[in-house]
């Protein structure tokens, strides 16, 4: 969506750039009003494509989307969620900037209603860190440090 801003952002500012340029050039003879004002558009155009292409590569590298605090939701889903002994190879990435997606081990109990487990940590996922989108794995054993 910013890009094709960005692309009609362009025409537009082409167009008027390039009327603008004839009546400099018509009304002053000032034959540089086109190079210097197509360099003006290229540096406004410029600031907006490297935001572009910068998030883009961050996405398309399932980088981890800004906002998201890997220890944090490890930290959180322990001491929020009953029977969670250990979150570990958690791995966040987002097909958008605005959608971030997560997957993560939790390792629970034994004896612990697995289901019930995924249902909390879920909502815990959509309602604490704004992730709509989680992949969870149960692993069910005795905690690791006993």
């Amino acid at each position: 969506m910013r890009s094709a801003a960005l692309h009609v952002l362009g025409d537009l500012l082409g167009s008027a750039a390039a009327i603008i340029a004839a009546l400099a050039v018509y009304l002053f003879g000032w034959l540089y009003a086109d190079p210097v004002l197509t360099l003006l558009i290229v540096a406004i155009l410029g600031r907006g494509v490297y935001r572009v292409l910068k998030e883009t590569t961050h996405i398309l590298l399932e980088g981890v989307p800004k906002g998201i605090d890997i220890q944090a939701i490890k930290r959180g889903l322990t001491d929020k969620v009953d029977g969670v002994v250990q979150i570990h190879h958690v791995h966040a990435w987002g097909l958008t900037a605005e959608k971030p997606l997560l997957t993560l081990h939790a390792l629970v109990k034994e004896g612990t209603w697995v289901q019930t487990v995924v249902e909390y940590i879920k909502a815990v996922m959509r309602e604490t860190y704004r992730i709509d989108h989680s992949t969870i794995q149960i692993e069910v054993g005795p905690c690791p440090d006993a």
